[in-house]
């Protein structure tokens, strides 16, 4: 996995602006408070923050497949448990709604 290293002086480290103070959010973390799958993409993308950093320091231009690999992982099948939870039919309009509780109408 290759990072983007962003310089803004004293500290500078690999990070996705704006995202991480979203995950550490009441809005983030209480947006699924039931669901697994929202600390498993925060914990990965953490790992892979962490990894960049670590790589960046010791002059590498990637992270280690062995180290980048395990997180890529949790991070996919994060987003895939995520996706899973979204119905894949579009909601129904006001007009579909009173056509169906009618009997007119196509049943979509």
């Amino acid at each position: 996995m290759h990072y983007t290293q962003h310089t803004g002086g004293e500290g500078s480290s690999v990070t996705p602006a704006g995202l991480g103070p979203w995950l550490n959010s009441p809005q983030g973390r209480s947006a699924r408070p039931q669901a697994i799958w929202p600390g498993q993409i925060a914990d990965a993308l953490r790992g892979l923050i962490h990894a960049a950093n670590q790589a960046r320091d010791q002059g590498l231009t990637a992270v280690p497949d062995n180290i980048a690999a395990p997180l890529i992982h949790a991070f996919r099948h994060g987003v895939l448990a995520g996706l899973s939870e979204i119905s894949r039919r579009p909601p129904q309009t006001h007009l579909q709604r009173l056509q169906r509780a009618a009997g007119t109408g196509h049943n979509t």
